[in-house]
């Protein structure tokens, strides 16, 4: 039996309550709530399983698909069930039938299938070992079963194993495979795919609308694509009749299936010149696609390459989606069509358990500040020497920030390695974060600085960190003395600094209504179906928007 697996990412993350059929631990539950925290988990399980699994539950069950009552969980209707395991074998089109009658109109069904054609079974039973895949039932014969329940089969995805990546390149293993697949030719077997560790499987209880085929063309995707673009389309990916693809690099329109209507998203790319625009978006209208823009800083950082080509990224785009409304405003004089999604958190970072120190530690991590810092930097100055080793610093990226820091109570985090010393991964970032007490957010008011986003603030809040900020951008979320400090002088950041360090209760106080705000209102879960509702809206509307495409983009084509 394989050891049980964390399907959380592929759970539909707008769901309320989650029966999970074959449950053997806590680990997609947990995992989950931190993308649906409100997220009602009930288990059904083997009574062998049912202690172990009480803390990580609003409810477990002892049982088996044929034998549960799902009217006594004490729900109207389930938004989405899981089946693993030895369950789904079990399953009947009479018990589906069932569990469809319980499950909300705009719910799914999610089946786990192990792949008895999966290499680590082969690699097990070569070493010895004994194996019996615990899913003794195909796709196939599960679709048929769905079919009989009058259920919906929508996507199917093969999951892999990320332990599985160094096997791969071993010369051993494709020689044992090549091996392997002449034997199945020879008998007249399908091959199959041998690194699938399992399929997953949606079913729904009425056929999806059309499709939708979301497509990104990358112009950064170090930095800003994962919030922007990756993670809200992740999420949409759970949902019934969308797919999606990014890449970074030459446009490749050949992924596009059938009837899907299509969706092309221009990330942080600047088209070279009038022609290059032209050749483009004349192809993407001859396959019928929309077409996006995607901005999440000021226009005026490429204002040379927007010239070079009269602005047709976003003239000669159907709409623009940026992060925040002083950008749209920016956006608005060459597309009239600009929507805001902020930046929000895929997941609600662990809560905060605040240990005491003797210390204070204060965390600064963000790139070309340096006109935003310089004047609260005698400050810090100041504190350092008047707290010694009471207070700490914690630098990321900006190197100039660390050398003007006047102490030896610092500490640099980052490497060479990675991305010149720039940037660190990801989580090495949070991993900093939360473990530290104040986040400083300077920000000038300047034009450039008042199109950026708040997503500092929430990744600081999201980890417990008490924040002091400018009030460019950050005013209209911090709620200045309940969620965090606003500064608005030397002297006040001075005040306000001098409070955070000295009174661990007013820091704590901050920290933690700043998590319960990113708990209540900022997460991805919360607001990537308003995505897709606009998507829909623009491809209801396509007819008109490629007649003002056409208007705005003429006087260029005739110069």
């Amino acid at each position: 039996m394989m050891r049980p697996m964390d399907f959380s990412g592929f759970l539909p993350p707008k769901a309320r309550s989650i029966l999970h059929f074959g449950c053997r631990d806590g680990q997609t539950a947990k995992q989950f709530r931190r993308i649906r925290p409100d997220c009602r988990y009930v288990a059904v399980t083997e009574a062998v399983h049912a202690a172990a699994l009480l803390p990580s539950m609003d409810a477990v069950l002892s049982g088996a698909p044929d034998s549960t009552d799902l009217s006594a969980l004490g729900v109207e209707s389930v938004d989405c069930i899981l089946y693993e395991g030895s369950t789904v074998s079990a399953l009947t089109a009479e018990i589906l039938r069932h569990h469809g009658e319980c499950l909300a109109l705009n719910g799914q069904m999610v089946f786990f299938l192990e792949n008895p054609c999966y290499f680590g079974h082969l690699r097990s039973l070569l070493s010895g070992q004994r194996l019996s895949p615990s899913a003794g039932m195909s796709l196939e014969e599960l679709r048929s079963l769905l079919a009989e329940a009058g259920l919906f089969p929508v996507a199917t995805t093969p999951l892999y194993a990320k332990a599985d990546e160094e096997e791969r390149k071993r010369p051993e293993t494709e020689a044992l495979l090549r091996s392997l697949r002449a034997w199945q030719k020879g008998q007249g077997a399908a091959p199959g795919d041998v690194w699938a560790v399992g399929y997953l499987l949606r079913a729904v209880r009425e056929q999806p609308r059309k499709n939708i085929f979301v497509q990104s063309l990358l112009g950064e995707a170090l930095v800003t694509s994962r919030v922007r673009l990756s993670e809200p389309h992740a999420f949409l990916m759970t949902e019934p009749g969308v797919r999606y693809r990014e890449e970074k690099g030459k446009m490749d329109l050949t992924f596009g299936r059938g009837e899907e209507r299509r969706l092309l998203i221009r990330q942080r790319l600047h088209y070279s010149s009038v022609k290059e625009a032209r050749s483009q978006m004349e192809r993407l209208r001859r396959e019928g696609y929309l077409l996006l823009h995607e901005i999440d800083d000021s226009p005026s950082l490429w204002k040379d390459a927007y010239d070079a080509s009269d602005w047709l990224d976003f003239r000669g785009s159907h709409a623009c989606q940026v992060s925040t409304e002083a950008l749209a405003e920016a956006i608005r004089p060459h597309n009239p069509h600009v929507k805001v999604f902020p930046n929000e958190l895929r997941e609600l970072p662990e809560e905060r358990r605040y240990e005491e120190t003797p210390f204070v530690t204060v965390f600064f991590g963000a790139l070309n500040r340096e006109g935003d810092w310089r004047e609260i930097m005698p400050v810090l100055n100041e504190a350092a020497e008047r707290y010694g080793e009471r207070l700490r610093f914690r630098v990321l990226a900006d190197k100039a920030f660390f050398a003007a820091l006047k102490t030896k109570h610092k500490e640099f985090i980052g490497d060479d390695r990675y991305y010149n010393g720039k940037f660190v991964p990801y989580d090495v970032y949070t991993k900093v974060l939360h473990a530290s007490d104040i986040s400083l957010l300077p920000l000038r008011d300047t034009e450039f600085n008042r199109m950026k986003s708040d997503l500092k603030f929430i990744e600081s809040a999201g980890h417990g960190a008490a924040v002091l900020a400018s009030p460019t951008v950050y005013s209209g979320t911090v709620r200045d003395g309940f969620t965090g400090f606003l500064y608005r002088s030397p002297r006040e950041f001075a005040e306000r600094l001098k409070l955070l360090v000295e009174d661990r209760a007013l820091r704590l106080g901050l920290a933690e209504a700043a998590y319960r705000y990113v708990k209540r209102e900022r997460l991805l879960s919360q607001h990537y179906g308003e995505r897709l509702a606009w998507y829909e809206e623009l491809f209801a509307r396509k007819e008109e928007l490629d007649r003002e495409l056409e208007q705005r983009i003429a006087e260029t084509w005739n110069s």
